[in-house]
This record gives C-alpha cells, sequence and structure tokens, in this order.
C-alpha cells in the first residue's frame, strides 16, 4: 500500500517535531519562529511533520496549510498504566482503563479533532504513540475513524500492533528498518507500513546546549566529530530509501531541533546553528530519491502547492522586487556630506539619501577587508564563520547570501570587490567578475551588463568598488590640499593635507560610480528597485581602519525602496552588518534564515520600527605581519564605548607604520613628533594601547579621552565587560592570536 494526496502517490518523509523552544518551553516565541522551524524543513526536502505529543497554537497549522506541509498530529497520550511495549508482535495486551479516566482520554482526543479539523495540513491522526498509556486500542480506533472519517488514523506510532486504523507503524534507532517477517501471517496487508521513528543521531554543538552539566545524547551514542554525524545521517537516509523499494510507504526522522538533552535534532535547541543547512539536507535527500531538486525539478514527493510556496510563492504573489548593493571600499563615514562633513561633497549619497533612508549608526562588524565582507555574505560574526584575520576564508559549508536568494528563485550577480578579491566567486554567485586588487573596470563592465542582460528572473546585483582603497589617485584637480579640514585626532602636517586631498579624489570618484549605478538601475530594473549603499569600514588613516574606534567600525549606509521606504528620513537605530543579508531576504520576502546571528533591520527601513540593536559587538583579529593585535569592543545605543585590547603589550603596527614609503605622511607625523607635544600624543595613542578603553562618544567622537579609570563609570565598565565576556562566550571566540607579534 501507498499513500496518496490528491489522487497523486506520495512518500510523506518528515521529521518528528517536539515543539519545544529555548525561551518559551511549550509555547512559541513568535509568529515568525513557528514559520522559520516549517520553511527550514519545507527547504530540507521534509514535506511532513509528525507533531509529537504536543498540540499547537492554531496558527502554527494555518502555516503549515499555507506553505504546504503535511501534518500526522499526536493526541496527548499519557505514560501511564502502560501495557508491556512488544511492538508488531501479535496477540499484545490491551488494558482497559477506569471508565473515568478513559472518558477523559477520549474528551481530550475528541477536543483535539474538533480544534483542528478544518486544517487540511493534518492528514493522519496518532491517538498512541509507542505503548504510552495505550488502552482500548480498537475501541479508540474505531471511534476516530467514524469521528473523522476524512483523514488516516495511526493508531499507536512505534506502538502495539492491533488490527484497525490504517497504518502499521514500526519505530527503529537508530537506522530505519520494518520487521517485514512479523507479517509473513497476513497481519499487516490490510494496512500502509510506515517507519514512524528512526535516526536520532545526537551531535553536540559547543556554545549551543541546553546544560553541559547533564546527560546530553543520541541514538546509536555520540560521534567522534561531525563528519560522522553527517555519514550517520547518510546512512539512515540510504536505508530508508531502500525499505521504501520494499513497500515502506512513509519515513519520520528523529528530530528538528534538540531538546534539552536530546541533542538529536538538525537544529540547535536556540535555533542558532543548522547542524547541517537545509541545503545540504536537501542534497542528501535527493541523492536518496527522497526528494527533488529546488525549482524546475519534478518533485513528485511534495504537494505542489507546497512547493509553490517554498520556491515561488503563492499564486497571485507580486513579482519579487530587483535588488541592487553597491559597496565602498575604506570609506569612513563621516567623510562625506550626507554624514555631516563640512569639505567633503558627496552629491551621488546625498541623491540616494533624498530619496530613501539614512541609517545613522550602522556598524560593520570588524575593520579590515576579508572577515568585514564574510559577515556581510554569511550573516554571522567572524569567529562563527571562521574568517576572523584579514585575507581568511569563511567555512566552506556555510550557506551564503546567494543561496539564500537563488532559493527564492534570484541570479545573483557580484562585480567588483564583493567578496574580498578572489574569494568573491567561492561565495556562489550566478555571475562573479572583475574582483582582482583595484579591477577599476569593475563598475563599468557592472553597467554593460546590466544594460545588455535580458532576463525576466529578478536579479539580486551586487557592485564593489575599489574606490577610496589606496593607493589613492594623484589627480587632485580641483582639490586644494590646504583647505582640506584635519581630523582632530589627526596630525596637521602638508604631508597629511596632501594624503588628504587624495583621498577625497577617490571618495568623489566612489560617489561618481554610485550615482552611475543607482540611475542605470532604476533605468532597466524599474523605479521600484531596492537600493542599498555601504561601505565595508573606515579607510586606511591612523585610528580608522584596523582599529575599532568609530572611524573603523562605523560606516554609511543608505537604503531606497519607492512605496516602502519613506525619502528623506534618517534613523538613529543600530544596524550591523550581518543584519544586511537576513534584511535582503526579508526585502524578498524569504524565511528568516536560522543559524545566523544576523536581524533584518527592515522594520526601521519601513518604518515600523524605531530601534533595532541596543548593542554593536566588534572584532579585530589582525592583517598578517603588517598587524597583528587583537582587539574586541562593544558600542551601546547610549553612545559608550568599551574596547578591549587582548594583548597590549604588543605594538599596535599596520601598513601604515611598516610601509612608510606608501604613507609619506606617517613620516611626517614622526618628524613634527618630535618638536610638538600634540603630534607626540597622537602618534603614542596610536602605537601604544592601553588593556582597556572606555569613551562616551556624544561628547567625545573621537575617542580621544579614556575614562576607563574614572571610578564614576566603574559600574557601566563592569556591565560592559560582563557583555564582552557572555558574547566572547556566544560566539566561541578562541582570542587567538594570529601571526607574530611586534613587541616594544
Amino acid at each position: 500500500w501507498r499513500l496518496t494526496l490528491n489522487g497523486e502517490t506520495i512518500f510523506p518523509f518528515g521529521t518528528l517535531d517536539q515543539g519545544w523552544w529555548p525561551d518559551g518551553l511549550l509555547t512559541p516565541p513568535s509568529d515568525d519562529a513557528m514559520q522559520s522551524d516549517i520553511r527550514f524543513l519545507k527547504t530540507a526536502g521534509f514535506n511532513t511533520i509528525r507533531k509529537h505529543i504536543k498540540v499547537e497554537p492554531r496558527r502554527y497549522y494555518y502555516h503549515c496549510d499555507r506553505l504546504g506541509m503535511l501534518v500526522w498530529q499526536d493526541h496527548v497520550s499519557a505514560m501511564a498504566d502502560n501495557p508491556p511495549w512488544t511492538r508488531l508482535q501479535p496477540d499484545p495486551e490491551d488494558p482497559v482503563w477506569p471508565a473515568a479516566a478513559h472518558r477523559q482520554f477520549m474528551t481530550e482526543l475528541q477536543r483535539m479533532v474538533d480544534s483542528l479539523y478544518n486544517h487540511p495540513s493534518i492528514v493522519q491522526w496518532v491517538p498512541f504513540n509507542e505503548a504510552w498509556g495505550q488502552h482500548q486500542t480498537r475501541e479508540v480506533g474505531q471511534w476516530l475513524i467514524a469521528y473523522d472519517p476524512t483523514r488516516l488514523v495511526n493508531i499507536a506510532s512505534g506502538g502495539n500492533f492491533l488490527p484497525v486504523g490504517h497504518i502499521v507503524d514500526h519505530h527503529q534507532y537508530p537506522h530505519p528498518d520494518f520487521p517485514f517477517d512479523l507479517g509473513t501471517d497476513g497481519r499487516f496487508d490490510d494496512f500502509v507500513k510506515v517507519v514512524g521513528e528512526f535516526g536520532g543521531h545526537g551531535y553536540p554543538v559547543p556554545g549551543h546546549l541546553w546544560s553541559t552539566q547533564t546527560r546530553n545524547w543520541g541514538y546509536g551514542g555520540l560521534p567522534e566529530n561531525r563528519q560522522e554525524w553527517i555519514q550517520r545521517y547518510r546512512e539512515s537516509i540510504r536505508r530508508l530509501a531502500e525499505l521504501r523499494k520494499r513497500g515502506i510507504a512513509a519515513g519520520i526522522y528523529t528530530q528538528t531541533s534538540d531538546v534539552e538533552g536530546e541533542i538529536n535534532g538538525l537544529l540547535t535547541y536556540d535555533r542558532r546553528v543548522q547542524k547541517l543547512s537545509a541545503e545540504e539536507l536537501r542534497a542528501i535527500h535527493v541523492d536518496a530519491g527522497l526528494a527533488t531538486a529546488p525549482p524546475g525539478g519534478d518533485d513528485s514527493q511534495t504537494p505542489p502547492d507546497a512547493d509553490a510556496a517554498a520556491w515561488r510563492g503563492p499564486p497571485g504573489q507580486p513579482r519579487l522586487p530587483n535588488i541592487v548593493v553597491f559597496l565602498s571600499d575604506d570609506h569612513t563615514w563621516r567623510d562625506s556630506s550626507v554624514y555631516g562633513s563640512p569639505d567633503i561633497a558627496t552629491p551621488n549619497m546625498a541623491r540616494l539619501a533624498a530619496a530613501g533612508m539614512t541609517i545613522d549608526n550602522a556598524y560593520v562588524v570588524s575593520p579590515s577587508c576579508a572577515p568585514s565582507r564574510a559577515s556581510l555574505l554569511t550573516g554571522l560574526y567572524p569567529a562563527r564563520n571562521g574568517a576572523e584575520p584579514n585575507h581568511s576564508r569563511p567555512h566552506a559549508e556555510l550557506q551564503k547570501l546567494p543561496a539564500y536568494l537563488q532559493q527564492l528563485g534570484y541570479e545573483v550577480a557580484a562585480f567588483g570587490k564583493v567578496g574580498h578579491y578572489r574569494q568573491t566567486p567561492e561565495y556562489g554567485f550566478d555571475v562573479a567578475r572583475h574582483f582582482g586588487y583595484h579591477e577599476d573596470v569593475a563598475v563599468s563592465q557592472a553597467l554593460q551588463w546590466l544594460r545588455q542582460r535580458r532576463s525576466d528572473q529578478p536579479l539580486c546585483l551586487l557592485v564593489g568598488t575599489n574606490w577610496p582603497h589606496v593607493p589613492w589617485p594623484k589627480d587632485i584637480t580641483g582639490i586644494d590640499p590646504d583647505r582640506q579640514v584635519i581630523p582632530p585626532n589627526h596630525v596637521d602636517h602638508s604631508a597629511t593635507r596632501q594624503a588628504r586631498a587624495r583621498y577625497v579624489a577617490a571618495i568623489r570618484t566612489m560617489d561618481r560610480e554610485l550615482g552611475e549605478v543607482w540611475d542605470l538601475a532604476r533605468e532597466v530594473l524599474g523605479p521600484d528597485t531596492f537600493f542599498l549603499h555601504t561601505s565595508d569600514h573606515g579607510a586606511q588613516w591612523p585610528f580608522g581602519k584596523w582599529n575599532l574606534y568609530d572611524d573603523g567600525i562605523r560606516t554609511p549606509l543608505i537604503a531606497s525602496w519607492p512605496g516602502r521606504i519613506t525619502p528623506g528620513t534618517r534613523s538613529g537605530a543600530m544596524v550591523s552588518w550581518i543584519d544586511i543579508l537576513p534584511t535582503l531576504v526579508d526585502v524578498a520576502d524569504g524565511p528568516r534564515p536560522l543559524g545566523i546571528d544576523g536581524q533584518s533591520f527592515l522594520p526601521v527601513l519601513e518604518g515600523r520600527a524605531a530601534e533595532h540593536r541596543q548593542a554593536i559587538f566588534t572584532t579585530h583579529s589582525g592583517d598578517g605581519k603588517n598587524n597583528v593585535y587583537p582587539i574586541r569592543a562593544v558600542s551601546t545605543r547610549d553612545g559608550w564605548k568599551y574596547i578591549r585590547n587582548l594583548h597590549p603589550e604588543f605594538r599596535f603596527t599596520t601598513h601604515i607604520t611598516t610601509q612608510p614609503d606608501r604613507h609619506p605622511y606617517w613620516k611626517g607625523w614622526l618628524q613634527q613628533a618630535e618638536q610638538d607635544d600634540d603630534a607626540r600624543r597622537k602618534v603614542n595613542a596610536y602605537q601604544r594601547r592601553t588593556g582597556e578603553e572606555l569613551y562616551y562618544t556624544p561628547d567625545d567622537p573621537y575617542e580621544q579621552r579614556n575614562v576607563i579609570d574614572d571610578t564614576e563609570h566603574a559600574d557601566r565598565l563592569q556591565r560592559l565587560r560582563m557583555a564582552v565576556d557572555a558574547w566572547l562566550d556566544d560566539t566561541a571566540d578562541t582570542l587567538q592570536v594570529f601571526g607574530e607579534p611586534k613587541r616594544w
């Protein structure tokens, strides 16, 4: 026997789901949370959820209806007065309960059916799990069949088999199996054979366990490493596929998420880590023939409506918006007229700001190119994505921005420096071109490609200019070095002014390219295109790049989306670069990504929320031999900045100090420091740091007055220390020193 849906054969393939939440136990924390689990399973290639010993709020089943997820619904049967658990052996005991107890059981069963009757996603009732409270089995089954003839009855999933209902269900751990030999007498001939539970392979994810003090377990014992766990999972799926050939009609894997010490979930209990990404799971399921590849395949395993919901959206859904992201390179946020510069005009940034929203408190995660861009493209902190020092790469197995949008039907293209130079193609873009060091044709080539593109597929285009990254242009026509406004934390020297003029020329080029991309995007893709501009971190000046001062980590961020973002608005909400990935997925109306650190700030952009984060955490680990100086920091919504220099005994060096011929103004700083106290203080502050720093940035925007020793702030300092400690623990930051430091 096989199961059918709307007259078509289907193989229900799903997970056991206990509906257990980290912050509410059996209460879902939000509507988004319920959807997130369902969408994760759907994307992974599952088409069924066995809702185990729990009845969810009806909103949960509404989402299953809408998204096309089948549900096997357990009754909440008590583990009381259990008969001997003989499974599928013949002649099991079947107790008769006291009349009052049985009446209560039936009342609750009827109320569950009445409450959930109108949800088409529910295709099967499961009165008993295993032999828990199993009693009067024939009576219960016959009543339920008569009361709801529209659904199948799986009388006892994994329990003692009696010939009632429609299903014969066996549980087998860790790998699936079925005792076909017990049915040779014909007892099972009129019933659909399923494996109602199998797998349960446990895998502990450090930092994401309910408790390290209690037993953490999975069926078959815990593996030595993640690779062994993956192999165990593959083997279980392979065996299920073989059982399908032998007549098994459905399989339920244990389980969706970890539940306290039962760490056999595909997600950690806190939903922050996908032990295997949905895409990796689906690939395993496709290989086994239990699912089909997204979209374009003939998916006979899942309901057509479900596929539409997961991949294309329900009938009549508006067309997905085109998305364009323009990234500048090494641009300090305050060096633009939009963010208050008195002398650096950025007219195209200003045009974009007039058309959309300017975020005044946007921050990168790390102030060097590779880790900053990896955080943008993974939504994860560097300690979690693996890209900590500059030039490092994120873990290959992580899901990245292109994959999230490709699942929703987008073509995702990158021109220029989007990833860290030649790392860009590794992120999985459909198109990745002109990503070499200062390959300055990138923007013009992106424009040409966009003009020539002929496709109705929604597009996400990321364009990364190389400006204003060094080397800055020599042509400073129209820029007078003597009229440059020198920041108060810099040494005012003639060489500084000359370098400053070249830096402004680089910003001018960046701003022009921004305007060209924005204008063509609206022309080709339509005026309703979502457009976002930001920079990977601050400029290559002292106290900027490679530093956790605001000149290193604060960044411009401006977004426009006609009809959705009010023109000419500003927001003081705190936003991190890890938030951009989930925001773009949100713009595309995709499911909230699981297991990442970022959070969508689309509600801020659309004016539905005034706040986003109350604190921003930042990290820096180093940049080759030029900069070996690990730092961690937190910035708060009320303007406080706490910096922890992990090794203050190291000398703070950068390309600026180790390559003075490429930064001739540094020689001028050193010369002036020999005879000027202010210059000496700034040079010393750049190269020699204390173990901790504390600043109140509203009164000290350039962070020149360290109040770490002010007893007035002792309580605040302790709270900030604890916040950083908790963040380090949460991200499993090893505080590793990358490279050989220079010492005093």
